[in-house]
């Protein structure tokens, strides 16, 4: 099996072009909405992290003995975990300074106990 991105007609490409295909084309697509994704179940976000693990080795060529953070580490990429987090927390600080009360008030907590096991998106805050 082939594992080197490649164009036809071409040789492979370098992985810097590579890594910039991935971080313009696929890395939008994964990340749109991801604010909400701290709602989501783990094992949506390992979905998620087996694709940005699976793309990062194609792209590098690495073979299966390669750790995955030690792709993470030398592609400078962070993981599907931090990025969600990053994210929720630069919507949390825009939203609450917003000049629209209601914006600013889509982070207050709810009232009472939570019954059910549920995750709101303010929790990958704290």
């Amino acid at each position: 099996m082939n594992t080197e991105l490649s164009a036809p007609g071409y040789e492979s490409l370098p992985t810097i072009f590579s890594l910039l295909l991935y971080k313009t084309i696929l890395k939008p697509i994964w990340t749109y909405g991801m604010e909400l994704w701290g709602c989501s179940k783990p094992t949506n976000t390992k979905i998620l992290q087996a694709f940005q693990s699976k793309s990062l080795r194609l792209i590098t060529n690495a073979p299966r003995y390669v750790n995955n953070q030690t792709l993470h580490t030398d592609l400078s990429i962070l993981y599907i975990n931090e990025v969600i987090t990053t994210a929720a927390r630069n919507s949390t600080d825009r939203n609450s300074n917003h000049h629209n009360p209601l914006t600013a008030n889509l982070y207050s907590r709810p009232l009472g106990n939570r019954r059910i096991r549920r995750h709101w998106p303010e929790d990958l805050i704290e």
